[in-house]
């Protein structure tokens, strides 16, 4: 790496030329770009973790811990059923729930229930100022 007093933190291999990950000023992360223009800028392809939760037996679940960007709801249903989200994100954090269980699902957060079908997902995102999940968008997939 190589920095200067009130300079960008570069991280680089093969030489300056070739930098593999920028540490802004302004606290904006780049990887494969001299130039991130938001928090985080990739160029190039990435993957976010995910989570499988199998949902085979009766009743509903409860997401009280959330540390990935999406979810898979897998399983093999005959009855709908609700999935509750009282997991505390960070601000702005999205979540994408995956529904491959066979019927429709319930997510309920913050007082309000959004159906995902089967084999659809939808988008949820953190808000600090309400202190709840939000509906990002309708369908994913």
């Amino acid at each position: 790496y190589r920095s200067t007093a009130g300079a960008d933190l570069i991280f680089s291999t093969g030489g300056a030329s070739n930098s593999t990950m920028v540490l802004t000023e302004t606290g904006n992360v780049g990887v494969n770009t001299f130039n991130p223009r938001t928090k985080l800028d990739v160029n190039g392809t990435f993957s976010v973790s995910e989570q499988s939760i199998g949902v085979n037996s009766s009743g509903n679940i409860i997401l009280g811990s959330v540390n990935v960007g999406q979810i898979v709801l897998t399983g093999s249903r005959l009855l709908s059923f609700n999935c509750s989200l009282t997991a505390v994100g960070v601000s702005g954090q999205r979540l994408v729930i995956v529904n491959t269980t066979g019927v429709s699902v319930g997510v309920i957060c913050g007082g309000s229930t959004y159906s995902i079908g089967n084999n659809d997902a939808k988008e949820f995102v953190y808000s600090s100022a309400t202190s709840r999940w939000h509906s990002f968008n309708s369908t994913l997939l």
